[in-house]
């Protein structure tokens, strides 16, 4: 570590008690919480940077929910700091309610198969990463409502934030309408200075 004041947030408290066990994790100040509406202690600093990984702003479910975590997210940011988005860039989606298998990966253990479907109505992508080995199956549920990078910058300036850069990866290469995922930086907006005029006597 830098010196930085590292702060990580989960909704799952599984995750964080792996998170526990990894080199280094008494570094990272740990909070069990909902991203969304995230309640934080008031000892809490003002952050320079709040990053949420891949697709995990897609994780919540709708426009509202994704915007409502920008808003928070901007809320806890000092002046000028910054929120990173990486995720992926929607393509067409695949044919409604019509389930899709892909192979994720395979290893000599055994595979790790994708199953997926899109509900168009609400807008999301539901599906589970089963790993196949011999020792039986294991499932993991997945949901998200993933938007182009347009809609993201429209929930971004709702959330007073603004498109500071984007790229389409960390080494910093050019994202283009071929990309097919990205690093969005978004920087706060200065908060407007109230006008007080002068004040004339009678």
């Amino acid at each position: 570590m830098r010196g930085l004041d590292v702060w990580g947030v989960d909704s799952s408290q599984a995750m964080l008690d792996r998170l526990a066990d990894k080199p280094g994790a008494e570094s990272v100040r740990t909070v069990l919480g909902d991203m969304e509406a995230l309640d934080l202690p008031v000892t809490a600093p003002e952050f320079g940077v709040a990053f949420a990984a891949f697709n995990t702003l897609f994780c919540l479910p709708t426009d509202d929910s994704q915007r409502a975590c920008l808003e928070r997210a901007s809320e806890l940011l000092a002046d000028a700091g910054c929120v990173i988005l990486e995720a992926y860039v929607p393509g067409i989606p695949p044919t409604p309610r019509t389930r899709q298998f892909e192979i994720d990966m395979v290893t000599p253990e055994g595979a790790v198969l994708k199953v997926y479907e899109w509900w168009p109505d609400e807008e999301l992508l539901v599906g589970e990463h089963m790993e196949v080995t011999t020792t039986g199956v294991k499932s993991r549920p997945w949901r998200l409502h993933p938007l182009d990078v347009d809609r993201l910058d429209a929930l971004a300036k709702a959330a007073s934030l603004e498109l500071d850069s984007r790229y389409a990866s960390w080494d910093c290469q050019a994202f283009t309408p071929l990309s097919s995922r990205h690093v969005s930086i978004y920087r706060k907006l200065p908060t407007p200075k109230p006008n007080v005029g002068s004040i004339r006597g009678l």
